[in-house]
């Protein structure tokens, strides 16, 4: 008797504890504003790259290349299961963490213990509908005393940060109808969750869009197509094709936002997986895809675009670039060529050591095993190092870059015909 009276004491007191210092806890948090977000404490990484900017760089530096190796590990959980892709959060002493299929968890990230957790519920036509994106979450948010994120049944959420409890959601799509890809998550700035999304190729373009929610309500405010409907700008360049048959102008990895300007940057997909053939020909452009957009932050209207298209230049992207379309067309057929050809002994790890060194050592080593022309250095300085950097990438070939209401190209990058925009800045 007395055993159970002592062991009823202690229950009583241990929750009496735990909610004491979950009291504690809501009551010591301080809310994450917007001012926090544009210039973010070096101890919290309060988005998916830590600044809006998306630079993804840390000022920290008590780890650096000296004591690295000193590193050890202090804690270590295992993750909910799927495709794991997540970058999670920190934000005084906590981590939240964006497990695949809508799992998400705070935990003390001196100590690896779970403070709380919580799981979406679906209903089974999610995972019938996409069986595989419901698996992948990239990214969240943080805002207020919230943790925001899209769901794979196209709605966006807010958690209470210190509960896990559901605060509000708001749906974005019927994915019975127009189902979308809900992977990249979303980004926060001046008050707006900015998300963008997969649309399913066999689905409706519908589901291309780029949508911005009010932080606190989850309100919509405005959702901007990256497939353009019958009548609208872009329509043109589909080549009359219908819009029932117009598919897949992604934008699944996460924006990136500049505050003087007010502009959200994003980034779109190829009309995968239908190649340019296979709607309605290769002469057509089939805006928004392959393209960087520029968004007015607060009405969603398109300020500018670049769209990167391979081998197609105007005279003013060659002046811009110094790359003449002949060199470019050289340059791809050698690439070409150099995939379908069987490779010399020993390319995998020359090219492997090369690719640590970057892009243009990647280069050398791929012509020196090859005998490829002796101008490709010349080419891949000009078209790759033009005014800033060459940017890396997998792949060799070059790509020229199309301007349309935006500013000049402040480089073009090999491989994958990487951009850097300024949009009005010189």
């Amino acid at each position: 008797m007395k055993r159970i009276t002592f062991l009823a004491a202690f229950l009583i007191l241990l929750a009496t504890a735990i909610y004491s210092i979950a009291r504690q806890s809501a009551q010591s948090f301080v809310p994450v504003t917007d001012v926090m977000l544009e210039n973010p404490d070096p101890a919290d990484w309060l988005m998916w790259r830590r600044t809006l900017n998306s630079w993804g760089y840390s000022p920290l530096d008590q780890i650096n290349a000296t004591n690295a190796r000193n590193l050890r590990m202090v804690w270590t959980r295992g993750m909910g299961p799927g495709i794991q892709e997540a970058a999670p959060l920190v934000y005084r002493g906590v981590m939240y963490l964006p497990n695949p299929s809508d799992l998400i968890q705070a935990i003390n990230a001196a100590t690896g213990d779970l403070i709380w957790e919580y799981k979406r519920q679906w209903s089974e036509d999610v995972a019938k509908i996409l069986p595989i994106a419901p698996s992948i979450n990239r990214n969240i948010a943080i805002y207020g005393n919230n943790i925001i994120d899209t769901s794979a049944d196209d709605q966006v959420y807010a958690l209470d940060a210190r509960s896990g409890k559901l605060a509000w959601e708001t749906r974005i799509l019927d994915m019975k109808e127009s189902p979308a890809q809900e992977t990249s998550g979303p980004i926060i700035a001046k008050g707006k969750i900015f998300s963008g999304r997969g649309c399913e190729p066999k689905k409706s373009a519908l589901a291309c869009v780029i949508v911005a929610h009010d932080a606190k309500t989850g309100k919509e405010l405005w959702r901007t197509r990256t497939v353009p409907m019958p009548g609208e700008p872009g329509d043109e360049t589909w080549g009359g094709l219908p819009y029932e048959k117009r598919s897949h102008v992604g934008t699944w990895m996460v924006p990136s936002y500049d505050p003087e300007l007010n502009l959200l940057y994003v980034g779109t997909s190829v009309t995968s997986p239908a190649p340019k053939f296979m709607l309605a020909g290769n002469e057509f452009t089939y805006l928004y895809h392959n393209s960087t957009l520029a968004l007015n932050a607060d009405t969603g209207k398109m300020q500018g675009y670049v769209k990167v298209s391979q081998l197609k230049q105007t005279k003013q992207e060659r002046i811009s670039t110094g790359c003449s379309r002949s060199d470019l067309v050289g340059w791809e057929r050698e690439w070409r060529d150099f995939r379908r050809a069987d490779k010399p002994e020993g390319i995998g790890s020359a090219l492997g050591a090369a690719g640590r060194a970057g892009a243009l050592a990647r280069i050398d080593a791929a012509a020196s095993l090859l005998g490829i022309r002796q101008d490709y250095r010349r080419v891949a300085l000009v078209c790759g190092q033009r005014r800033q950097r060459v940017g890396g990438a997998a792949g060799l070939g070059v790509s020229g870059v199309e301007m349309r209401g935006a500013g000049p190209v402040d480089w073009v990058g090999s491989g994958t015909a990487m951009a850097t925009l300024t949009f009005g800045r010189e």
